[in-house]
């Protein structure tokens, strides 16, 4: 079986693909599961509801040129999921591809190392981020474009014809990518060591290797002193978040700006290098009632066994070219060295990968070194290939399973999100511009806040003039509860983010609530101050939220390639229906529903669900009825008689409670 891996392994294209076949199962399972999350949202909104001005003037307000990513991918791919899922896979698979060939350019007889450390590239389990797939395909593209200029230069070096053939391609992808976004601008700083660990292994001495890596650099080094100059002294941006913080602190303060300077470096080192693992083994890993973890752990042990094998058949591939050196140690002193370069963006701009929400983001040029790093170690370290193979190839099988529950968290997100969205256009057809929703922290894991507000108006449809939204999205204990106080129906609330911006009164606000497991969504009203199974500041605030914003009329079904088609109709459609009945007078209506969803077998998980067909039966005057339902669902489920109480003297202004109910109510 070795001899046959070696020979299958020896092909030229066997190693890309392979590469591609461990993301495909590290991050492609799932995809047809999968959706848009967190910075996903403005851009498809721009793309649905908008044109190509209002994405251009979002994205000039901090990275004006990187705009021209979403000019080429979004006529392409357009508003549908796993399109772009799918998209920024195959570019994380080109970029390992193009980290390889980096690598196998600068040591080309180092068979295991460069394997390994592009194995570990594509799957290193520090950026937990993939499936935020729109936001992240700049982030590949810059990335690849990176790996492709390191890739050129080096070929440069090697193939002297066609030195200036390779050369403009590194130098105009260097330029391409510092120009899309300042992440990998760190990793540019490298380029002198790459070179020189190529001279080295061509077998000049150090001197010389030296001397010829910095003249070779010097291009590089020109875009990238220009790429500064552009950006801190000639672009002029609306908004800069990220600004070099550092500097300013250096002048103020030297000393303590170089300690916690060093200081973070180190921690953010060691939490790179080493922290990532802890997300991919763990005790409560071994749950044989869990299908999902399970999955997980049989999927990387089958990428760990193939990793291992695969790299155990290099060993009897013939070692090409170059000088025998110490590999293990070149690997080790060049990754240590790309994590710390890696970082350097993030620690000039005073921010840190161990803290904020999402940060976890700039740990993504520090995965260069940190995988080589660790196939550097596994060289250095274990004498025989076989344990190298087993050590690395555990560690891509650790990884691919930690990929894949993270992306089944994903998808179990996009589930929640599509049953609010669904749910709510099912209560809220149509919603009166200037309105805002107002919920109970965010809207799912990892969508809230702007991105919330973004969703919010791709699902109705909100044309965009100038920039303005027709709806925004607020979390209550964030946005609303600090000012509740000063609230007056006129009073103007103003939100927004760069270039969006949402205008509404307070008086137009809608509250809902999603927080307990089984339920439908609820949009609230007033009665729901007494809606035991809300949290009693949102009790407090329903009398705030205005139903009239909403319409049973009107509306368009969401975008079927942004959302889906719409699901079927279950319980939660028939009570939503029923509300929305229910809001509008239409008491048959209500009990019409509620016939047809019987007929269907669905029931309520919570029976507080229940109460648009109680009151629609005491409306139409069918009172024993109502109460024998009111007894059944306090039987089942007790707290529901906090809302029955004043809901049946609100029904039945001025007239007795039947004595059964007033015993079971207590009120």
């Amino acid at each position: 079986m070795i001899d046959r891996l070696i020979k299958i392994s020896s092909h030229k294209y066997f190693f890309p693909l392979f590469l591609l076949l461990v993301c495909l199962l590290a991050f492609g399972l799932l995809i047809p599961q999968l959706g848009f999350y967190w910075d996903d949202w403005p851009v498809i909104l721009m793309a649905k509801q908008g044109d190509a001005s209002v994405l251009q003037e979002f994205y000039s307000y901090d990275r004006p040129f990187s705009y021209w990513t979403y000019q080429l991918t979004l006529p392409l791919l357009g508003a549908d999921p796993q399109a772009w899922q799918l998209f920024t896979l195959v570019l994380r698979a080109i970029t390992a591809i193009l980290m390889y060939r980096t690598l196998v350019a600068m040591w080309p007889g180092r068979r295991f190392t460069t394997a390994a450390a592009a194995l570990l590239f594509a799957v290193y389990p520090s950026f937990l981020q993939q499936n935020i797939s729109v936001a992240y395909s700049q982030h590949f593209i810059s990335y690849g474009l990176f790996f492709l200029s390191t890739w050129a230069m080096l070929r440069a070096q090697d193939d002297k014809g066609r030195y200036w053939v390779w050369t403009p391609i590194a130098l105009v992808s260097a330029g391409l990518h510092l120009a899309t976004m300042e992440y990998f601008a760190g990793l540019e700083l490298a380029r002198p060591l790459l070179l020189f660990f190529t001279f080295r292994e061509q077998g000049r001495p150090n001197k010389d290797s030296w001397r010829l890596a910095f003249r070779r650099w010097a291009p590089y080094l020109l875009v990238l002193l220009g790429f500064v100059i552009w950006r801190f002294f000639l672009l002029s941006l609306p908004e800069d978040p990220n600004q070099p913080l550092l500097l300013a602190n250096l002048s103020s303060n030297p000393v303590e700006t170089v300690l916690l300077f060093v200081q973070h470096s180190l921690q953010n080192f060691i939490y790179v290098v080493f922290g990532p693992w802890n997300n991919t083994l763990y005790s409560s890993l071994v749950d044989f009632y869990d299908l999902s973890l399970l999955a997980s752990i049989v999927l990387g042990g089958f990428v760990a066994v193939v990793a291992a094998l695969y790299l155990r058949s290099l060993s009897g591939l013939p070692i090409k070219g170059g000088k025998h050196v110490e590999w293990g140690t070149q690997a080790i002193a060049l990754g240590a060295a790309t994590v710390f370069l890696g970082m350097l963006p993030v620690r000039i701009t005073d921010r840190d990968v161990l803290t904020g929400l999402f940060s976890d983001r700039f740990t993504l040029p520090a995965m260069f070194g940190a995988a080589l790093l660790w196939a550097g170690l596994a060289r250095l370290t274990l004498g025989k290939h076989v344990y190298r193979g087993i050590l690395i190839g555990a560690l891509v099988g650790l990884a691919v399973g930690a990929h894949f529950r993270l992306a089944n968290n994903y998808a179990q997100d996009w589930k929640r999100q599509a049953r609010v969205y669904w749910q709510l256009t099912w209560r809220a057809p149509s919603l009166e511009p200037g309105t805002a929703i107002v919920g109970e922290g965010a809207l799912s894991g990892y969508v809230s806040e702007y991105a919330a507000a973004a969703a919010l108006n791709v699902l109705y449809r909100s044309p965009l003039v100038d920039g303005q939204v027709d709806y925004w999205m607020l979390d209550y204990y964030d946005d609303l509860q600090p000012i509740q106080v000063e609230l007056a129906d006129e009073m103007t609330i103003e939100y927004g983010i760069r270039n969006l911006s949402f205008s509404g009164t307070a008086g137009h606000l809608l509250f809902f609530d999603y927080s307990t497991p089984g339920q439908c969504l609820w949009v609230l009203d007033k009665q729901d101050e007494f809606n035991l199974d809300i949290e009693p500041e949102m009790r407090a605030a329903a009398y705030l939220s205005n139903t009239d914003r909403l319409s049973k009329s009107g509306g368009q079904l969401p975008y079927a390639d942004v959302f889906g088609e719409e699901p079927e109709h279950t319980w939660c459609f028939y009570f939503e229906k029923m509300d929305l009945a229910r809001q509008s007078g239409d008491w048959d209506e209500v009990v019409r529903l509620w016939g047809s969803a019987q007929e269907q077998g669905y029931q309520p998980n919570n029976q507080l669900e229940m109460l648009p067909l109680i009151e629609s039966l005491v409306r139409t005057g069918n009172v024993a009825a109502a109460t024998d339902l009111s007894l059944d669902i306090i039987r089942k489920q007790p707290n529901v008689g906090a809302m029955l109480c004043p809901g049946w003297r609100t029904w039945l202004p001025g007239q007795d409670l039947p004595p059964d109910l007033l015993e079971a109510l207590g009120c």
